[in-house]
């Protein structure tokens, strides 16, 4: 099996407070699942059956009291089978999705519907760090530091 490795998170997740659903589609499948959790980069969903990690998705999430689906296409990034302490999922598969073709309008969309502070739950909320505190102070720097080693490079490549 291949190591997952681990990445700080750096979007809030949120947990509906009421049921939530997602109907899927792929190449090879479609069916139903439930959204656990959704931020603006992705979601959790759990289904019945097995989506390998790099699967393309269309998406459509529905969630509590919105007329509108809210409709993108996304990219499973890993996959799991339930256990005891995911909520009473055991015998499912959970799967995390990274949302990759979002129109500006479903974006906004979905960052609307993440603000209702009375239809979600914060299950993770990201802290600055020092570090993110000093990278944002040298950004900029740090940019005009890559055009630099890029003409460089391209210099000595022609």
């Amino acid at each position: 099996m291949p190591e997952q490795i681990s990445t700080p998170r750096t979007v809030r997740r949120l947990v509906p407070r009421q049921s939530a659903t997602v109907a899927y589609r792929g190449e090879k499948q479609a069916g139903y699942g439930i959204l656990t959790n959704v931020s603006e980069a992705g979601a959790c969903i759990v289904t019945d059956s097995l989506m390998a990690p790099g699967t393309d998705l269309r998406l459509k999430l529905s969630f509590y009291q919105e007329a509108r689906l809210f409709e993108t296409i996304a990219r499973v990034v890993w996959s799991r089978e339930g256990a005891a302490s995911d909520r009473g999922f055991v015998g499912l598969r959970l799967h995390g999705v990274r949302f990759t073709v979002t129109s500006t309008v479903e974006r906004s969309r979905l960052s609307a519907l993440l603000q209702k502070e009375d239809s979600f739950v914060t299950v993770f909320k990201p802290a600055v760090t020092e570090f993110d505190r000093l990278a944002s102070s040298l950004s900029n720097e740090l940019d005009a530091l890559g055009e630099k080693i890029d003409k460089n490079v391209g210099r000595e490549s022609a």
